[in-house]
């Protein structure tokens, strides 16, 4: 299938590993398991905690927890097992996108030697 016929062959493997179909169930799962623990931590810690206080809000701190960008202190004062549902998101959703990247960088190596 020819998407974009003009553009160069780098653009094309992007496209095409994007759009392989084991990239996009690794990225529903993804989406799955980052909006399940959004809406965990929405309810452990959204009366407390601003970031988490809306469903939105608490989707876009997940994501920079993800990458690092996090306030421990607020999980650690939390009544409703905020620290357990950090450490099981943060573990989860590291493996995860680890997972992702292995998967994507195999999938272009394999079709490159081929």
């Amino acid at each position: 299938i020819v998407i974009l016929p003009s553009v160069g062959p780098a653009v094309h493997a992007i496209i095409s590993t994007i759009t392989d179909q084991y990239v996009v169930s690794f990225m529903l799962v993804f989406s799955i398991v980052s909006l399940s623990f959004s809406l965990a931590l929405h309810f452990a810690l959204g009366y407390n905690v601003v970031e988490y206080n809306t469903l939105g809000s608490s989707v876009m701190s997940y994501f920079r927890m993800l990458f690092g960008d996090f306030e421990f202190k607020h999980f650690e004062s939390s009544e409703n097992w905020g620290g357990f549902w950090f450490v099981m998101s943060l573990l989860s959703g590291s493996m995860l996108l680890v997972n992702i990247f292995v998967a994507v960088v195999g999938e272009v190596y394999e079709d490159q030697l081929s």
